[in-house]
């Protein structure tokens, strides 16, 4: 790891608080060697290695033969704001002390720049942080150029050195997060964490991030969780620190009728709810189209207790289709589980068609929906006109969900349906919406 920061500020080494003449200096970090010198009194650069019979911080990636790949071309976020903690940690402090500022307050604007070459996974994520960086950060360029394969040199610029390093540091942070590093941090490191982007006034994609992959730890969450939603930018309610699909089921346990006998989650996935409900239901039904999602449930069926007497329909084929139905009449009322399924078919319209064919073919007493809020997006770092997921067709704005749901001819007297928020929520609008529709007595 190579990190390069230069200045035309002729305090620039007092800002730094560093002697731009004491010649190369080493020391120990973790189980590698950290340098730092002065090429030229404007230039500062940083450089650390993992000791050569141990390789601790980063990388390595196994080939096909199992054998480690050769470390140097893999550079890890994780060092970068280990190096910029470790050497400039008065630069990353709330309040900056008033005898480095001195060094930059003459009425001239120096210019100040970070260049460093880091692995990143996922281009699209360069782009987000540099909207945020124009946008969000005081105006800091952010540029970056791939070298090879996932390897970039990234280059910030500014005006301000004290938000630039700030700035560096929280993308160390943000693409450690992406590279999904293993990060074992200590609690007084998070909340330096979280001090930095408070500072910056950072966006909530950044926020809900940390709270995401770095705070594991209850304890932790709750005594961040204030800070975490300090914004002047916008009002930030964080709900839970489960993961998203957590709290999407949470919000089906907590509306679910479970007075009938027979429930269907459509669209089952990985199959993470529909086992719990085998203890609420008498009768338990999976539909899905995928092949191996399929399949893997009925392997479970076959070799897990917790999946056991579960039934599977393959809702590609005509037999499983008319065995579905057969279910349904004999085992009586039946509540439908659709869980982030409806955004996956071609059209809104076609949305609105199957949820009108479901209840006039299996006449529910109730059916359950959760679906993306597409008025979130903006706050994922999602531009306009992209969806959430690549494999979403759509995604729908309350007035659109509403619009869909009164086309179908059922509500006009057999159903009645309610929407909630669900998930983390920026200015009241949340990440998901969660619809029960209820038979009418």
């Amino acid at each position: 790891m190579i990190i390069q920061i230069k200045s035309d500020n002729p305090d620039f080494s007092y800002l730094l608080a560093k002697n731009p003449f004491n010649g190369l200096q080493g020391q120990q970090l973790r189980k590698g060697s950290l340098f730092h010198y002065f090429p030229h009194p404007q230039h500062y650069v940083i450089y650390f290695e993992d000791n050569y019979d141990s390789c601790n911080i980063s990388y390595p990636k196994k080939d096909e033969q199992q054998e480690y790949l050769d470390k140097s071309p893999y550079i890890s976020s994780y060092i970068l704001f280990d190096c910029l903690s470790t050497l400039l940690n008065h630069c990353l402090k709330p309040e900056i002390d008033e005898k480095y500022l001195q060094y930059d307050r003459d009425g001239k604007r120096f210019n100040y720049s970070l260049e460093c070459i880091v692995e990143v996974q996922g281009e699209h994520n360069l782009d987000i942080f540099s909207r945020y960086c124009k946008n969000d950060f005081g105006n800091v360029r952010f540029e970056y150029k791939k070298f090879h394969n996932n390897i970039y040199n990234i280059k910030l610029s500014s005006t301000n050195f004290f938000n630039l390093i700030k700035v560096t540091f929280i993308f160390a942070v943000y693409n450690s997060i992406f590279n999904k590093d293993k990060i074992q941090l200590q609690d007084s490191f998070i909340e330096k964490i979280i001090d930095i982007i408070n500072v910056l006034d950072a966006p909530f994609f950044i926020r809900y991030l940390i709270k995401k992959n770095m705070i594991f730890s209850k304890k932790i969450y709750e005594n961040v969780k204030d800070k975490l939603e300090d914004s002047k930018r916008y009002k930030i309610k964080f709900v839970s620190q489960n993961e998203p699909w957590e709290i999407r089921y949470d919000y089906i346990y907590n509306h679910i009728n479970t007075t009938v006998p027979t429930i269907i989650d459509w669209g089952f996935g990985e199959g993470k709810l529909i086992k719990r409900f085998r203890k609420i239901f008498k009768t338990v039904i999976g539909v899905e189209i995928d092949d191996d999602m399929i399949e893997r449930l009925n392997w479970r069926i076959q070799h897990r207790e917790e999946y056991k007497d579960i039934i599977c329909i393959d809702y590609k084929r005509m037999d499983q289709v008319e065995k579905l139905e057969n279910i349904v009449k004999e085992n009586g009322p039946v509540v439908i589980v659709l869980s982030e399924v409806i955004e996956h078919l071609e059209s809104i319209q076609k949305a609105q068609q199957f949820l009108q064919h479901i209840i006039e073919t299996y006449s529910p007493e109730q059916v359950l929906i959760t679906t993306p809020n597409r008025e979130f997006n903006k706050y994922l770092g999602i531009p306009d006109g992209e969806l959430r997921h690549e494999d979403h067709k759509f995604e729908m704005t309350m007035s659109e969900l509403i619009k869909m749901l009164n086309m179908i001819p059922a509500f006009q007297n057999d159903y009645a349906f309610s929407i909630s928020s669900i998930g983390d929520m920026v200015n009241n609008t949340a990440m998901w919406f969660g619809v029960n529709i209820a038979r009418l007595n």
